[in-house]
């Protein structure tokens, strides 16, 4: 029977903000803000090695530079609205959102089942796309070798040291990645010699798709290639897949921003896991300290988004400067080797600057992948069945990391060609998943109190977000049913 103790309502305070977010605004300020940068780094390093330095570069070669507004939108839907309404909810209510979606109205943890049935189905391919490539760059380099072999290696080298890696190793790495990817790319930009009026064109021409160029329309890699596929793929590999954006509010807790670092927080997560966030206090002192607990995120997301845009940015325009006008559109196991062809206008010497870079930003999106992956489902599988929410961490994170491992290195067996996954990749994670999880992170901001829900700029633009979503979702199922099945 159930006491009455046991029906009252139990409220829990935020803990004090950071005496740093009441200073007065100063350049030191600034810089000590910019140490918030990690989650969001990881989100940027593992897009950027996906599909930013493969996919943004080939599209810069037939597009020229009118695809930039297509990076910047992007980049604003996803990386900023989304990402930022998944993380703020953590922020606030210091829960996972495992335990949060469980709660959706339905049959009990059907909304989790299917972020991580698509995880299960999606992630081989992933890595199999990024590890193919890989493979394809190496034979390049060596001169000698099978693309496949070079890319299991990749593949399994990678995933095998990430099974031993930490979350704190794996943050300060892509931290440094990120740093080499923004140094290297504004080299690689400056030297093709860009145009910044072509530039500012792309940018702001909202909707104005360029047409293919005749050299296009017959290469072999591209013959018959639909375009609102391609446009649909790129838009979907800019700032990676589902699972980035559902395990950034689980890194965020990780920091201890906002609730998470309550000393009360393991009874708080007790608490909500069956009454949801009603321990929320609707004191005007409690919704400022939130308010102000919410900097963390909106710091670190921001320079995410910056580091994802401007890398981006520089790919695409490295292409349209440089590939472009030459007629090199990269294609099959040399998505990457044309690109070489940017760094050879300034010195031969600055050809394995290039290689060492971009191997660098690939490998380091395998090896995020087992953490990534492994994080979501201890999480989601833990919300589901307590038994695994007892498992140990790293058992999980072994078994994820086996799995993906096989699976990669089959698929990169079978002769798939690397467009072939990123298209499968880009319709499963990159656009039905993200479009899934903007839809939650609504129901998510309609579960918070009032006090404590989204303004009306954030709340519009994440509906925006999802409406988008919606539709990119749309083009890339029935441009893959008619491109792979329905012929």
């Amino acid at each position: 029977m159930t006491s009455k103790r046991e029906n009252v309502k139990k409220t829990f305070f935020f803990p004090e903000p950071d005496k740093l977010f009441t200073e007065k605004f100063s350049v030191r300020k600034v810089f000590k803000y910019m140490a918030f940068f990690g989650p969001a780094a990881i989100v940027a390093s593992v897009s950027v090695g996906g599909g930013e330095t493969i996919l943004a570069a080939r599209t810069g070669a037939w597009s020229g530079y009118g695809l930039i507004w297509l990076i910047l939108l992007a980049c604003l839907t996803k990386n900023l609205f989304l990402e930022y309404g998944i993380g703020r909810y953590t922020v606030i209510t210091g829960e996972f959102l495992g335990d949060a979606w469980a709660r959706m109205p339905g049959p009990r943890g059907w909304f989790l089942w299917f972020i991580l049935i698509i995880g299960w189905m999606i992630s081989p391919f992933f890595v199999s796309a990024i590890a193919g490539a890989c493979g394809g760059l190496m034979q390049t380099i060596f001169g000698f070798g099978d693309p496949r072999v070079w890319g299991t290696l990749f593949a399994v080298g990678a995933i095998g040291l990430g099974i031993g890696g930490s979350f704190t190793r794996l943050e300060k790495q892509q931290i440094i990645i990120c740093g080499v990817l923004v140094l290297g790319t504004l080299i690689g930009g400056l030297i093709s010699s860009p145009s910044l009026l072509e530039f500012l064109k792309g940018t702001f021409s909202f909707g104005c798709v360029p047409p293919y160029p005749d050299w296009v329309k017959v290469d072999p890699n591209f013959v018959g290639r639909s375009k609102p596929l391609e446009l649909a793929t790129l838009f979907g590999y800019i700032g990676g897949g589902m699972s980035l954006y559902v395990v950034y509010a689980h890194w965020a807790a990780l920091h201890g921003w906002g609730m998470s670092s309550s000393p009360q927080i393991e009874e708080i997560r007790d608490y909500a896991r069956d009454k949801g966030p009603i321990y929320l206090s609707p004191e005007k002192e409690e919704v400022r300290k939130a308010n102000m607990h919410l900097t963390t995120i909106r710091w670190d997301i921001a320079l995410g988004a910056f580091v994802l845009f401007f890398v981006t940015c520089a790919f695409l325009v490295a292409g349209a400067a440089v590939l472009h006008p030459r007629h090199l559109l990269p294609g099959g196991y040399v998505l990457l080797s044309h690109q070489k062809a940017i760094w050879e206008q300034l010195s031969p010497i600055m050809v394995p600057v290039y290689y060492i870079t971009i191997l660098a930003a690939l490998w380091g999106t395998l090896y995020a992948i087992p953490e990534l992956y492994a994080r979501i489902n201890h999480e989601f599988l833990g919300a589901l069945f307590p038994a695994v929410r007892r498992t140990p961490y790293r058992k999980v994170f072994l078994y994820v990391g086996i799995y993906i491992g096989v699976l990669s290195v089959f698929v990169i067996w079978t002769g798939m060609k690397p467009v072939t996954m990123m298209d499968i990749a880009a319709m499963i994670s990159t656009n039905i998943g993200i479009m899934l999880v903007s839809y939650g992170v609504i129901w998510l901001n309609a579960s918070l109190p009032k006090e404590y829900r989204m303004g009306k700029t954030f709340s519009v633009g994440v509906f925006i977000t999802s409406a988008i979503l919606t539709l990119v979702s749309a083009v890339s199922v029935t441009q893959m049913w008619a491109k792979y099945i329905g012929n």
